[in-house]
């Protein structure tokens, strides 16, 4: 749903050449990644800007500061995507700020906040962000498809919806984007139902010490059962829910030239789905806890590392994928 908004947002702005749009390197959700390269197809002269976040992350000045060089150094930024908790590396960015420092620089803001309802206390309006958009199928319970775009009032009369259709010309922003077309709307009926369940747990004030706690042993035990180092951002620019361990060296060498959905899909036969993440040349795992897990879930991505490791060595001509099995996307 996130992914819908940011098209809508990103495709609906007016480009002129010399226009560009700033990213991050390893950080930008690949989705949104490809929507910048079709605008940037369908716009002559438009381009891409990267930002350059490299590891460790210690202090929130190395997130700020590449934001800082970008925008000084580029003064055609039109409009900045900033993550607000990163799906491939799991930081919590300091959006306040940067959104700051966009108004600073006369550059629109878009915040990719897909994982943040759920894991962080939202002030949304208080950000001033130019859009904002969320899941609630990640983390608040909610089943997939559903989510929420924030437009700044000051862009609301000229806001359009990616798909013209009948409600496209209604007055006001919220029913120009309810679609009239047959669709299932249970999963936004029980919206409601899925955030009293989310209190009846005792909220983020109850859940979110709990999954913190969960994913934090989990990626230290990990990391000493494949010695392998956990990703080095400082705690309090972790996601409160996720973590980063790097899988075994033997799994990049029997993975070598292939994808991570290769190696996501034979994680799967084995019972286990986790978001495979490459990062600097490896594959990273990115751990994912909320309140159905427990630590046996992650004993037992952890032994199905190292008896696929153990598999693809012992018989490196052979292949586990004897059948398709659809892979959701890894969001």
């Amino acid at each position: 749903m996130a992914a819908y908004c940011t098209n809508a947002i990103l495709k609906g702005l007016k480009y002129s050449p010399g226009d560009q749009i700033l990213l991050c390197n390893l950080h930008t959700y690949p989705a949104v990644l490809n929507q910048a390269k079709v605008v940037v197809e369908q716009n002559p002269g438009v381009e891409i800007v990267f930002i350059d976040i490299r590891f460790p992350v210690n202090s929130k000045e190395d997130l700020i500061t590449p934001f800082t060089k970008a925008l000084e150094e580029n003064p055609n930024i039109k409009i900045a995507v900033i993550d607000h908790i990163s799906c491939g590396s799991t930081i919590l960015f300091p959006v306040k700020e940067i959104i700051d420092l966009c108004h600073q620089y006369d550059v629109l803001s878009l915040v990719d906040g897909a994982h943040a309802a759920g894991q962080i206390p939202l002030s949304i309006e208080e950000y001033d962000a130019d859009y904002y958009v969320g899941n609630l199928c990640k983390w608040m319970m909610v089943p997939q498809n559903v989510g929420f775009l924030w437009v700044h009032p000051k862009h609301q009369a000229t806001f359009r919806s990616l798909a013209t259709s009948h409600s496209d010309f209604l007055p006001t922003f919220r029913d120009r984007f309810y679609s009239a077309i047959t669709k299932d709307r249970l999963p936004q009926v029980i919206v409601k139902d899925a955030l009293e369940f989310h209190k009846s747990l005792g909220g983020l004030e109850s859940i979110s010490p709990r999954n913190s706690e969960l994913v934090t042993k989990a990626a230290s035990m990990l990391s000493k059962a494949w010695n392998t180092p956990e990703l080095e951002v400082s705690p309090e620019l972790r996601a409160p829910f996720m973590s980063m361990v790097a899988f075994p060296d033997g799994l990049d060498a029997v993975y070598q030239g292939r994808t991570r959905h290769d190696v996501a899909y034979d994680l799967i036969l084995r019972g286990v789905h986790t978001r495979v993440c490459p990062i600097d040349g490896k594959f990273w795992c990115r751990l994912s806890c909320n309140v159905w897990n427990d630590m046996d879930d992650f004993e037992k991505l952890r032994d199905a590392v190292l008896d696929l490791i153990k598999e693809k060595t012992d018989n490196p001509g052979g292949d586990s994928m004897k059948f398709f099995i659809p892979c959701p996307p890894q969001g």
